[in-house]
């Protein structure tokens, strides 16, 4: 755990209470500015969890309470991985005046991630205000990644095909991952399968699970291509985003080619009493 160390030239009240200066952080008070008996304000803050690599700056306040005393800020110091951004500066005047600082944590490894800092503010003598301030550097993520995919898969529009039968997907933190299938235009076919759901507008996706699971589920999609939309045959472009919960892996190399097929007459029904020379024939043709 890193100590901070701020240090406050301030009114010593006999009686028992110190100058009132919260200090607070967003909603959480991080210590409520009141000490008895020694100059000291003990308190800790924890930044929580920080890819190594990354920073996080957080923002402090310390209010004056104390409604007959203004103090007055001097240069500060810190170190480790945590910095100021800013520091507190100027007159801390009382009956509710605030100053602001801004901590910045910077872990560079997954352990000791813990320092000192010290500010001093001026009025008479000094009350010394500790904080331990910790932060738990964690690993930088890798995006997930996607191989397997195929261009060109050739099926006649009277049929289906699993577009991504051969796709594989790995993620190395071993994250859970979820999918989105989009195809580049919905009215070419549809896309079904196993915790599939169908988002509209030609877009698919499949919830939050395991890597082995959205694998299986990928793989076993079915593709149903539109019959009749060509006279030829059609190009249906298919993009594949992985997420990690993180970090997002995009792949658009999947195609299916859907060649037409011309409907098979299966009978031909000629209804009334037609003959030879009759000039109106009814007939129903089935397909």
């Amino acid at each position: 755990m890193r100590k901070v160390l701020l240090t406050f030239f301030g009114l010593l009240i006999i009686q028992g209470l110190f100058a009132q200066l919260p200090l607070t952080q967003g909603t959480t008070q991080v210590h409520d500015g009141v000490t008895q008996t020694s100059a000291r304000f003990i308190c800790s803050f924890d930044f929580g969890q920080v890819a190594v690599g990354s920073s996080k700056d957080l923002t402090f306040i310390v209010t004056n309470n104390y409604n007959s005393t203004d103090y007055t800020w001097h240069p500060s110091t810190i170190d480790g991985p945590f910095t100021f951004v800013t520091e507190p500066t100027g007159i801390l005047s009382s009956s509710g005046g605030t100053t602001s600082f801004t901590v910045r944590f910077s872990p560079t490894s997954t352990s000791g991630n813990t320092g000192l800092s010290r500010i001093t503010t001026y009025f008479l003598q000094p009350v010394i205000w500790e904080i331990n301030f910790s932060g738990t550097g964690v690993g930088s993520n890798t995006a997930p990644a996607i191989s397997g995919t195929a261009p060109n898969q050739a099926v006649n529009d009277s049929n289906t095909l699993g577009p991504f039968s051969g796709v594989s997907v790995t993620d190395a933190d071993g994250d859970n991952v979820s999918a989105t299938i989009t195809l580049d235009a919905a009215a070419k076919g549809v896309l079904t399968g196993t915790g599939l759901s169908d988002d509209g507008g030609g877009v698919y996706s499949i919830a939050s699970t395991t890597v082995s699971d959205l694998q299986s589920k990928l793989q076993a999609l079915v593709f149903n291509p539109t019959d009749n939309r060509s006279a030829t045959s059609e190009t249906t472009a298919f993009t594949l985003a992985v997420n990690d919960g993180t970090d997002t892996s995009s792949d658009n190399t999947t195609t299916v080619v859907s060649s037409a097929v011309a409907p098979v007459v299966s009978s031909i029904t000629l209804s009334g009493s037609p003959t030879a020379n009759a000039t109106n024939i009814d007939f129903t043709v089935t397909f």
